[in-house]
C-alpha cells in the first residue's frame, strides 16, 4: 500500500523520539501499511485490531498513548496520514464523537 503524507508521521516520531514505544508503534504501522494490500476494513482489522472506521475509508489507529488518523483508498491501494496526536488532543479536537470528526473532515476537504 502506498502511504502518502508519511512526513507527518516521521517528524512525529522526531518530536517524540525519546518515547521508544511510541516511535516503535508508529515503525509498525508504516511497515502493515506499506507491506500490505488491505482490500477492505475486514483485512484492514485482521491486521491491525486498533482500527476504528469513523467515516467511510477513514479511520483512527491507536499508537501507544497517542491516535493517528488516516484516509485509507482500498481500490487505489492508498493511506494518506490526515492527523496523529496524543489522545488527549484528539479529544479536544474531536470530542471522541463522530459528528465532529466528519465536521473536520470536511472543512479540511477531506470529504464532500
Amino acid at each position: 500500500m502506498q502511504l502518502d503524507q508519511k512526513r507527518i508521521l516521521i517528524k512525529w516520531q522526531q518530536k517524540k523520539r525519546g518515547n521508544r514505544k511510541l516511535t516503535d508503534a508508529i515503525d509498525q504501522l508504516i511497515r502493515d501499511l506499506e507491506r500490505s494490500a488491505f482490500t477492505s476494513y475486514i483485512d484492514l482489522l485482521k491486521e491491525r485490531k486498533d482500527a476504528d472506521q469513523v467515516h467511510k475509508d477513514i479511520f483512527f489507529f491507536n499508537i501507544e498513548n497517542d491516535r493517528v488518523l488516516l484516509a485509507i483508498k482500498f481500490q487505489a491501494n492508498r493511506a494518506i496520514v490526515l492527523w496523529i496526536g496524543t489522545h488527549s488532543n484528539y479529544e479536544k479536537l474531536f470530542k471522541n464523537n463522530k459528528t465532529t470528526i466528519e465536521k473536520w473532515l470536511r472543512s479540511k476537504g477531506h470529504i464532500h
